[in-house]
């Protein structure tokens, strides 16, 4: 509604209402999309299924999950720590984390999510993760590529500290946006789809607003190299080709990329 003042999902600062498709925060700079509780929920019964993209098969992801384990988080928290996959998906990150050791589950709002760890005898479970009520704390907590889903992050990473033990981690990788692929998209839904996964991704962060997230919810952030994360999409006609090719000159031009972060419970 036009007037009304909302809080920035990342930082809680007051905003000022707006008719603009995505909002924007001027204290953290952070963007989301401006829809309601019934929407986002919809989103994710329509998304979240199993045809859903980021629940097949990628080599490249199972790559970078192997890299972050063994550079990161094996040098931190040694094997047979209990690690949680919050936003598991197919489970690939699980596989990677159990085959160093660890004894890692997950969890997943999605009941296909569920069915396919079962499928390959993933220990995981269909659930939400804010209200879940779990046997014991966690040395690690995992979120990749979750937050940019949620409508309400701070409950999410709120929830990771109250998890954690006191020596324990969280960490997140989540795609970050630039000013120019978020003011294209308030043009239309469909270049919004293109250049930033909207509906389906409904928060656009970036190194400040992820930072203030982290600390306002008793983290301390520690920033990581990152890079290619996902398999980049091939084939198709030539309408197909050019448009990818567009997406990644303004992507460029707009300086997107991926967050990957350690936070460290500090309270």
């Amino acid at each position: 509604m036009t007037g009304e003042r909302v809080p920035c999902p990342a930082c809680h600062a007051s905003t000022g209402g707006s008719d603009r498709r995505i909002r924007s925060c001027p204290n953290c700079h952070h963007y989301w999309l401006n829809h309601s509780k019934r929407d986002h929920r919809g989103v994710e019964r329509t998304t979240f299924t199993h045809s859903y993209a980021g629940y097949c098969p990628d080599e490249v992801y199972v790559q970078s999950a192997s890299r972050i384990a063994q550079a990161e988080l094996v040098t931190r928290v040694r094997p047979p720590a209990r690690v949680l996959d919050v936003g598991c998906g197919a489970g690939d990150f699980i596989a990677v984390m159990r085959g160093l050791g660890y004894d890692a589950e997950g969890i997943d709002i999605s009941p296909a999510s569920a069915d396919i760890c079962r499928s390959r005898q993933i220990p995981s479970r269909a659930a939400d993760f804010v209200t879940f009520e779990f046997p014991g704390p966690f040395d690690v907590i995992i979120m990749w590529d979750l937050i940019a889903h949620l409508r309400d992050p701070a409950a999410f990473v709120s929830r990771a500290h109250s998890l954690l033990t006191s020596r324990g981690l969280l960490f997140i990788k989540t795609p970050a946006f630039g000013r120019l692929s978020v003011e294209l998209s308030n043009f239309h839904p469909r270049i919004a789809s293109a250049l930033l996964g909207a509906p389906s991704h409904s928060q656009y962060f970036n190194r400040e607003s992820l930072g203030l997230l982290l600390a306002q919810t008793g983290f301390e952030a520690e920033w990581l190299d990152g890079g290619a994360a996902r398999s980049a999409p091939s084939g198709g006609g030539l309408s197909k080709r050019l448009a990818r090719r567009a997406r990644r000159l303004i992507s460029h031009l707009s300086g997107d990329s991926n967050l990957y972060v350690m936070g460290r419970p500090t309270l």
